[in-house]
């Protein structure tokens, strides 16, 4: 018989069936719940194996896997601190701050948010609950903006925004002031945090979003506060907003993206878990600090396994170079660098043009592998070729794994053995992974399921939207009751928007590996009955000898559906590429209906602060008729 047990969720009423009744023909290929639904959500009884009987209904707060390791919950500043307080913690161009001292920051910006910023703290347990709108209840916490570069300041204000019990927004200096002022308005930020050297912008945005704006100077201005102390009070704002973080917004305005501080807990635990942080890894950071890439993976995640970040104000080429090659003699050498595609393309080119007659290769490897236990890329996918070359240059093959703002980290290569080139690599703890056929938000077929403990594939070489599902999935968005809704199935997974298949690897027994194919929206080309990988496509075009930068979309057709379109930047060397010449090439490399049927060419391709490419834009200003 079935066994019904409370556990805590997204605010929401849930269906949970715990354990499967035996029969005759009782199958769970296709289930549609795999153990769980919403309240009011429709079940295909084919798809799930299951009659009403087996259903059980009761209201809760948390799903299995949160009530399984909240035991283990701890804040940022909690109790692990107590064997690491006087390693460092944050080493930036003004010095080195161990973890008390990065605390004292810490504590000085609290009382200022408090007696300069007017907002006072929150209480755990204080804090009245309101309707979330599905049957749930939310604890909503005043939210404060903050603007730092990327020295320790930054994450003393993180620090001191959630010793004060308030839910954290953070914002991008190169984003203009009519989008940062709806990064204030949108969320109803309480009081905006900065350093003097943007005080200039934080003015202004204050004025023309009628907020309070805390001005911080240098870290002596700034003083320090209490030492280190595991105050109780801290462990019970786990399920209290944390962070807010801001999506693209393709598909219309940008969309906030609601992490509370066990999501984040269990992302930085996942991370740390997958690869092996501890207190002697020493992080080279060098990434954007309004993303989860830059949060989550470069900051909470060493900071949470008592380890070292080196904190860099902007990405160059020269001062990573620097950092990877001349460490060799350092008591404390930089141990782990994360990047995005575009920061190793950038890195190659630097070497080639100004290293390369200097520093051979064998010379390179030597180095770099003396002090670099991983070098990582995400937040776009790393083509082929330049997994390949940095391979070759650097002598140390890049870990890929899979990530979003909502969700943190839940597939990653192998930390040890074997990694895959462009597949985004196993379940990390906790998560659980679906490739599946949707219509709607109804799952209608199963195609792929997973976990850490390995996957099982009901239909192989076939590919569907993978959906996702753990104490890693955001809470909400923020303000956005409909888009939150439909970014979850009927059964309460998180629908990613990317196209994925998983594939069983050799001589890993049931550890299947996943691939991404694309978003579905504009990296899955429906041209002619066939779906082609825009990816796939775009890996093959870059290994031409004549292109520099390639990336492949759909154009809308009335014959095809959609036409397979290549936008390609030309090496310096190459003078000209015809259409024809090209499908020549593709058709030795890839299926005859892959290869682009429009070639265009353009001197540069605008890339966001990740590297990516916004196609949908892309097309709009390229082919206006089509759209």
């Amino acid at each position: 018989m079935q066994s019904a047990r409370q556990f805590v969720g997204r605010g929401a009423q849930w269906l949970q069936i715990s354990a499967w009744a035996s029969g005759p023909g009782r199958s769970t290929k296709g289930q549609c719940s795999h153990g769980l639904l919403r309240e009011g959500a429709t079940l295909d009884k084919r798809a799930s194996g299951l009659s009403s009987a087996n259903i059980v209904r009761f209201q809760c707060s948390r799903t299995p896997t949160e009530d399984a390791f909240a035991k283990e919950y701890t804040p940022v500043f909690g109790s692990h601190l107590a064997k690491v307080l006087e390693r460092p913690a944050v080493q930036d161009d003004t010095g080195s701050y161990s973890y008390t001292e990065v605390y004292q920051l810490a504590g000085a910006i609290h009382e200022r948010i408090i007696n300069k910023g007017g907002v006072q703290p929150t209480i755990a347990g204080d804090t009245p609950c309101i309707d979330g709108g599905d049957g749930g209840r939310l604890r909503i916490v005043p939210r404060v903006a903050y603007l730092c570069p990327g020295d320790v300041r930054y994450v003393a204000t993180l620090w001191a925004i959630w010793k004060n019990g308030l839910c954290a927004v953070p914002l991008f200096h190169e984003h203009p002031i009519s989008l940062m002022e709806y990064y204030v308005n949108d969320p109803q930020v309480s009081l905006i945090i900065g350093t003097k050297e943007f005080e200039p912008k934080l003015k202004e945005l204050g004025s023309k979003t009628n907020t309070p704006v805390l001005i911080l100077g240098d870290t002596e201005e700034i003083g320090l506060g209490p030492s280190w102390d595991n105050t109780p009070k801290w462990y019970g704002l786990e399920t209290y907003d944390a962070l807010i973080m801001y999506t693209s917004g393709t598909t219309g305005p940008p969309k906030g993206v609601v992490h509370r501080h066990v999501n984040l807990w269990f992302q930085a635990s996942q991370i740390r878990d997958a690869w092996q942080w501890t207190d002697r890894d020493r992080m080279l950071h060098a990434l954007p600090l309004h993303h989860t890439h830059g949060i989550v993976s470069g900051i909470l995640t060493p900071l949470y396994s008592g380890a070292c970040i080196r904190m860099l104000r902007k990405f160059d080429p020269a001062r990573i170079w620097q950092h990877l090659l001349l460490e060799v003699e350092s008591e404390n050498p930089v141990s782990i660098f994360m990047g995005v595609p575009t920061m190793y393309v950038q890195l190659l080119s630097f070497f080639k043009n100004h290293l390369a007659s200097s520093w051979p290769t064998d010379k390179v490897h030597k180095a770099i592998r003396s002090h670099i236990r991983l070098l990582i890329s995400g937040s776009a996918a790393l083509p082929e070729p330049i997994y390949r070359q940095i391979k070759e240059i650097m002598g140390i093959e890049v870990l890929e794994r899979y990530g979003m703002t909502e969700v943190g980290v839940p597939l990653s290569n192998n930390l040890h053995g074997k990694r895959y080139v462009g597949y985004v690599g196993f379940p990390t703890r906790g998560s659980e992974i679906l490739i599946a056929e949707l219509e709607g938000r109804r799952i209608v077929k199963t195609i792929a399921k997973g976990d850490y403990n390995g996957s099982t594939i009901y239909e192989k070489d076939t590919s569907g939207d993978l959906l996702l599902r753990g104490p890693f999935v955001f809470n909400r968005y923020w303000n956005k009751k409909e888009r939150t809704r439909e970014a979850f199935s009927e059964c309460g997974w998180f629908i990613t928007g990317d196209i994925a298949q998983c594939i069983m690897t050799e001589n890993n027994g049931s550890k299947g590996v996943y691939k991404i194919l694309g978003r579905a929206s504009t990296d899955i080309i429906k041209s002619g009955g066939y779906k082609i990988s825009a990816l796939d496509v775009e890996k093959h075009l870059l290994s031409h000898p004549d292109t520099d930068e390639v990336t492949v979309v759909g154009v809308p057709d009335e014959i095809w559906g959609e036409r397979v379109a290549a936008i390609v930047v030309l090496k310096s060397t190459a003078s000209e590429l015809q259409l024809d010449s090209l499908r020549a090439w593709c058709k030795k490399r890839m299926a005859s209906y892959s290869a682009p049927t429009i070639l265009k060419i353009v001197p540069k391709l605008e890339r966001n602060y990740l590297g990516k490419i916004n196609k949908k834009e892309l097309v709009k200003k390229l082919f206006p008729s089509s759209s």
